[in-house]
């Protein structure tokens, strides 16, 4: 579940660059940017990659604890 979520916020802000960088081509002299989509991952992924590692790592340190463990179980 962690993994999906972190996926799709990558996607929205995935998307939202190429917009809002697309967009800002137009609007701004100066201002190029030839392949929108390409920037946009390269720029998102940057954070977005050891953002989903180390939440990863973090989930599974959090589940390995005895007393989440114990509430897990119980439900």
């Amino acid at each position: 579940g962690t993994i999906i979520a972190l996926l799709l916020r990558f996607g929205c802000h995935f998307m939202s660059g190429v917009v809002i960088f697309h967009s800002a081509g137009k609007l701004w002299d100066g201002f190029s940017t030839d392949n929108t989509m390409l920037y946009s991952f390269l720029y998102n992924g940057s954070y977005m990659l050891p953002e989903i590692i180390f939440t990863c790592i973090g989930a599974v340190v959090i589940l390995k604890v005895p007393a989440i463990q114990k509430i897990i179980k119980a439900k």
